[in-house]
């Protein structure tokens, strides 16, 4: 693996589950990255704005945006930064939608799943690969 870290902008409002992905992340030895942390979609766009992630980690329920609308507003800003969508939602048609939108998956807090399993495997709704695995094998 190089040296190099993984960039990931982290978007959740709950500090719980933003914990629990950070802890996810520090316990894969696979993953070397910085987080950067944010609780609304306007401070993710901003973010986005002013510096390099190599992914972002993006919540759909926050005090600025909601639903597939988050998705959607960050994809017409952002659309060639990989999305991974955090969910708690047990609505398979939203990420069903989420992933046409433009997520590259879905990565659902309950319950846990490995998140570098989720970040570096396209969806199998994809035809395209995904964009996160040359990032990930980069490192190796």
């Amino acid at each position: 693996m190089t040296d190099a870290l993984l960039n990931i902008l982290l978007v959740e409002d709950s500090p719980a589950d933003a914990a629990l992905v950070r802890e996810h992340l520090r316990d894969d030895p696979a993953i070397q990255c910085r987080i950067a942390h944010v609780e609304r979609l306007s401070d993710a766009l901003h973010c986005l704005d002013t510096a390099h992630f190599d992914v972002v980690l993006l919540a759909l329920s926050l005090p600025d945006s909601h639903g597939l609308e988050t998705v959607r507003r960050l994809q017409a800003v952002s659309a060639e930064v990989p999305l991974v969508v955090l969910s708690g939602l047990h609505d398979e048609e939203i990420a069903l939608q989420a992933v046409r939108e433009g997520a590259e998956t879905i990565f659902g807090l309950l319950p846990p799943l490995p998140i570098l399993r989720i970040m570096t495997k396209s969806s199998p709704t994809q035809r395209a690969p995904s964009r996160l695995l040359p990032i990930y094998e980069a490192r190796k």
